[in-house]
């Protein structure tokens, strides 16, 4: 499924005639710190410039944005995307898990909740608190306790506000 996001992607982006010069390869990079080093700040800012650079080409809403953020999360060579509908309703918007592969070398796994802040709103607390509400909840879950995939990392939740498809807010939720 996560090359059908991508190839959308890349075919609006052609469309339009943007180039992604390069910031594939800077995104496979910053996916390799996080899955290794637990450096995901690094790749939030980035998924944040992607984000309001590409997906203002759709509409301006949370499931536009999650599955831009989708699709281009699944170009790296270590995690599996897994979105809200492969893990059942009321799960995070996006889980990333090590790819069933040997030696794969991630240490970290993650849960990412995504939200989205309306013009009205006057600070991302009230969205912070709720996905980090959300995430305690889905890490309590048993389902992610049986994953075996999952109990060899790091699980670390993460979330993600955006306003205008631009990144205002992220962290990490404490649990």
């Amino acid at each position: 499924m996560g090359d059908l996001y991508l190839q959308y992607m890349l075919r609006v982006i052609e469309e339009e005639g943007m180039v992604l010069n390069g910031q594939l390869r800077q995104l496979s990079k910053l996916i390799a710190e996080a899955a290794v080093k637990g450096k995901w700040e690094p790749l939030a800012d980035e998924l944040g410039k992607l984000c309001q650079q590409y997906s203002s080409l759709r509409n301006n809403d949370e499931p536009n944005e999650q599955a831009f953020l989708r699709g281009v999360l699944c170009q790296n060579d270590y995690y599996d995307v897994w979105p809200e509908l492969e893990l059942g309703e009321g799960y995070c918007d996006i889980l990333l898990v090590p790819k069933n592969t040997p030696n794969n070398p991630a240490h970290y796994s993650y849960l990412i909740e995504l939200k989205h802040m309306g013009a009205r709103a006057k600070t991302p607390d009230a969205k912070i608190r709720e996905a980090c509400s959300q995430l305690r909840q889905y890490i309590a879950d048993a389902h992610l306790d049986n994953s075996p995939l999952l109990a060899q990392t790091t699980l670390i939740p993460l979330y993600l506000v955006f306003r205008n498809h631009r990144l205002i807010a992220k962290g990490k939720c404490p649990i």
